[in-house]
């Protein structure tokens, strides 16, 4: 699956709402993985901030293959 393209006018971070609409899944989904420390974030102050390439990279590391003989 192709990763949405981020337009190079773009800043590189995402904040929170941006990461949702990124990845296509609810404010509450995103705010877990952040509380279990399963996504790549930056605070600062009290504002999230989450890296379009660090996210990348994420979501290379969590994607799984299929396993052969699998029914």
């Amino acid at each position: 699956m192709p990763l949405a393209p981020v337009p190079a006018h773009s800043s590189r971070l995402l904040d929170l709402d941006g990461l949702c609409a990124y990845l296509g899944v609810s404010e509450r989904y995103a705010r877990r993985l952040v509380a279990e420390d399963r996504i790549p974030v930056t605070r600062i102050g009290r504002k999230l901030w989450f890296d379009h390439v660090e996210i990348d990279r994420w979501i290379v590391r969590s994607t799984t293959k299929p396993q052969r003989g699998a029914a």
